[in-house]
């Protein structure tokens, strides 16, 4: 069967039970880490780290990283984060190694004025990432609390016997959701596309949670070609509890119960990958499209996976993004698969 690797876009944690869904469709969805980790290695999220630091240098990022969680208060408050992420998105390079002097107290080891600036660009890259997924983190943690007072408000306001300001009160601050992307988009493409373009994979497929974060790839793409990207199929994404452990066999099962039409899919999008879209390959998803919904469980209110064609291969989508140089010479796929999670309520 035909091997469809994705890789994500923009988060920098990922885990295969929150893509259980396009994990029946992809074989493995991979994701950008800023810096080495020590977790177990997940098979079907594999992580991804374009330019490895050194252990020194590893060392010492890791090291500003706990600098910043000992000052999370300060530093996430009303405008000091607004202002230390500016610092770091508009500033030239030179100010990472302020930064770094200034948390450590030391000289960062001298490099050639090229490495030096290699090395400086890539750096800020990963603290940019870092900082924003510890801005995820932060958020999710305080909706998680939200959510637990609003499981408790029921009892709290049968106590208040029908004040409705309270009532109101309530359900205004436990329906405020996280944010998806806690820096602005534009800064987080050009820091994620630096340390990918590093050591650019030859993926042809990227995967986002959001249609925020796919909009800029959908825009830079009708910049190429003069027309919006199509969407080539909509599958609905089908709800799913079980453990990882759990989840492993019921992939195989389901993939070896539907191998010939799933067989059929999985080629068809990796053709388009090479040859771009015509009449015939859009006749076979919508066919596959009702097969994957026939053999999937599902709600109204299901999530689903609409999957785009870009007009080039994505180390070149990068490039006009983020406006730097491929310096691989390898060959490319012409065309890149979009697939963003899209929820519907019926």
């Amino acid at each position: 069967m035909t091997t469809l690797k994705a890789i994500h876009f923009p988060e920098t944690t990922l885990s295969s039970h929150d893509v259980m869904g396009q994990l029946l469709l992809f074989n493995t969805i991979s994701y950008i880490i800023p810096t080495t980790t020590e977790e177990e290695p997940d098979p079907f999220c594999p992580t991804y780290d374009p330019a490895p630091l050194g252990e020194e240098d590893a060392n010492r990022f890791n090291q500003l990283l706990e600098e910043l969680k000992g000052n999370e208060t300060a530093f996430y408050q009303g405008q000091m984060s607004t202002l230390a992420l500016e610092y770091l998105e508009t500033r030239d390079d030179d100010t990472v190694r302020d930064i770094i002097k200034a948390v450590h107290g030391e000289e960062v080891k001298k490099k050639s004025p090229e490495q030096q600036k290699e090395f400086d660009t890539l750096w800020k890259a990963r603290l940019l990432l870092k900082l924003a997924e510890m801005m995820r983190h932060e958020e999710q943690d305080v909706y998680t609390s939200l959510q637990r007072i609003k499981d408790a408000q029921k009892d709290m306001l049968g106590d208040l016997k029908g004040e409705q300001e309270f009532h109101d009160l309530f359900n205004a601050i436990t329906n405020t959701l996280p944010k998806q992307l806690p820096v602005r988009i534009e800064s987080l493409i050009k820091a994620w596309g630096q340390l990918f373009m590093a050591h650019p994979e030859p993926f042809t497929i990227l995967h986002c949670y959001t249609r925020d974060a796919a909009e800029p790839f959908m825009e830079v793409s009708e910049s190429i070609t003069g027309q919006r990207p199509a969407r080539i199929i909509q599958l609905i994404l089908p709800e799913n509890s079980a453990s990882p452990q759990e989840f492993f066999q019921n992939k195989k099962q389901w993939q070896e119960k539907n191998k010939i039409w799933l067989t059929t899919l999985k080629t068809a999008l990796h053709t388009v990958t090479q040859q771009g879209l015509d009449e015939a390959s859009l006749s076979t998803f919508t066919k596959m499209a009702d097969q994957w919904t026939q053999h999937i469980e599902y709600t109204n209110q299901a999530s689903t996976l609409e999957i785009y064609l870009l007009g080039d291969n994505l180390p070149s989508l990068l490039e006009k993004l983020c406006t730097i140089k491929n310096k691989t010479n390898h060959q490319e796929s012409p065309y890149t698969l979009l697939a963003v999670v899209a929820t519907h309520q019926n």
